[in-house]
């Protein structure tokens, strides 16, 4: 029940509530840092410390929503058939938007596989494929890089593949010295386009290579080596720690790159921007890798987080609640309360302003009194001893007298309270 009396309001509750710090719940040290994620209740927390400080799971990194999609996050860029460029073929699937072409847009009107075959040109210039050599309007002079080499000899294996002239060459290499572009990877003919719905669940092939589902491996007449991306098992955390390769793709973490056959250009996302150049001055920051760093800029170089600014370890700052109990100490000095006595690490003399008098003698009767500080005391000397004011005779509580002043702290019992006084009375 809520009463007011002049300019107090008095409170009667049935617990005692220890405050925990000086300010709005939950209390946490936490950096502010912005790497927004989402919790598992749908809430945006402004980096993981403050979800893992309000003991939310996280659902996914970044802003809420989370994306019901997951894809690679492999830069393969296609050309949507809405004229938009995405990222990878998933990411398109993901919007529900047929692929035009691959690359960037606009759509260039020479589409070429991706497959690194070299030829070398009659203007002596190397070409990926014969594809792009056509493409510019260039003879191939030879089926390898340039320059061209008198002969080649080809192995005598039977993987027969399908040229464009519509003829059947005992394997790649063949159609390559006949400089016969390769039209599909069995005899003539070649089997109807594949008609496969543009979901895209990856699948390693016995070929080694990535189809976008079980039915485009199918339709290329490769068996299934195992789900997902080539290469098959390779053991590979989810952490994400990453690495450019010198494909310039971003990769998860070194052992996916490995994994791909890829060397490591340098160890963050690509670009590989030049190395950062710092400052010359000393001011030390913590990381959140518990490292010391001679100033901020050569933290975030690193990609760490700051944790605190000064050399580790970061020590908790000693909070005090805005209280006026002074005590005198023994450094001959008044501090406002016991904490602030004890944060200056200073013992304390005695429970008043300085300088301490001497001890007060009362006589030893028993009649109770209840102290401002809702201490009870034997009777009204001993209180005037400790320059206690009596709110009340008899033991304490009272009934709870707060100011209306406003000076959230936390409670123990993660709620907040709109003083110290409201904390105590609850």
């Amino acid at each position: 029940m809520l009463m007011k009396t002049d300019l107090n309001f008095h409170f009667t509750f049935e617990k005692n509530v220890k405050v925990s710090c000086n300010h709005k719940c939950p209390c946490c040290e936490c950096p502010a840092d912005i790497a927004p994620v989402c919790g598992t209740n749908g809430k945006q927390y402004s980096n993981e410390c403050y979800a893992k400080c309000a003991k939310v799971p996280v659902s996914c990194t970044g802003k809420c929503p989370c994306k019901k999609c997951e894809c690679p996050r492999e830069y393969n860029p296609v050309c949507g058939a809405n004229g938009k460029s995405y990222k990878n073929t998933c990411v398109a699937s993901c919007k529900k938007v047929p692929v035009s072409c691959t690359g960037k847009c606009p759509c260039k009107k020479c589409e070429c596989p991706r497959e690194y075959n070299p030829v070398c040109g009659a203007n002596g210039k190397s070409y990926k494929n014969t594809c792009v050599a056509s493409c510019k309007k260039v003879p191939v002079k030879c089926n390898t890089k340039c320059p061209c080499k008198n002969t080649e000899y080809c192995a005598k294996n039977n993987e027969p593949v399908c040229g464009v002239n519509g003829k059947t060459y005992n394997n790649e290499c063949y159609a390559r010295l006949s400089n016969t572009a390769i039209k599909c990877k069995t005899e003539c003919p070649c089997p109807e386009p594949c008609d496969c719905p543009r979901t895209y669940n990856p699948v390693c092939g016995t070929d080694d290579k990535t189809y976008d589902s079980k039915c485009y491996a199918k339709c290329s007449k490769v068996g299934i080596k195992c789900p997902g991306r080539c290469p098959c098992n390779c053991g590979c955390s989810t952490d994400y720690k990453p690495v450019c390769g010198t494909n310039g793709q971003t990769y998860a973490n070194k052992c996916t790159a490995n994994c791909r056959k890829v060397s490591i250009k340098c160890h963050r996302e690509c670009p590989c921007t030049p190395s950062c150049v710092c400052p010359a001055v000393y001011e030390p920051v913590c990381g959140t890798d518990s490292v010391t760093y001679g100033n901020k800029c050569q933290a975030t170089c690193k990609k760490i987080l700051i944790k605190c600014h000064k050399k580790c370890p970061c020590v908790p700052p000693c909070v005090c609640p805005a209280i006026y109990k002074p005590v005198c100490g023994t450094d001959g000095s008044t501090y406002s309360s016991q904490c602030q006595a004890r944060c200056k690490n200073i013992a304390i003399k005695c429970d008043h302003e300085c300088p301490c008098k001497q001890k007060c003698v009362c006589p030893a009767v028993y009649q109770p009194v209840c102290g401002s500080d809702d201490v009870t005391y034997d009777n009204q000397c001993k209180a005037n001893c400790k320059r206690v004011t009596v709110s009340c005779k008899g033991k304490c509580p009272c009934g709870c007298k707060c100011p209306p002043y406003k000076s959230d702290v936390c409670g123990e019992d993660n709620k907040t309270y709109y003083n110290e006084c409201y904390a105590k009375c609850a």
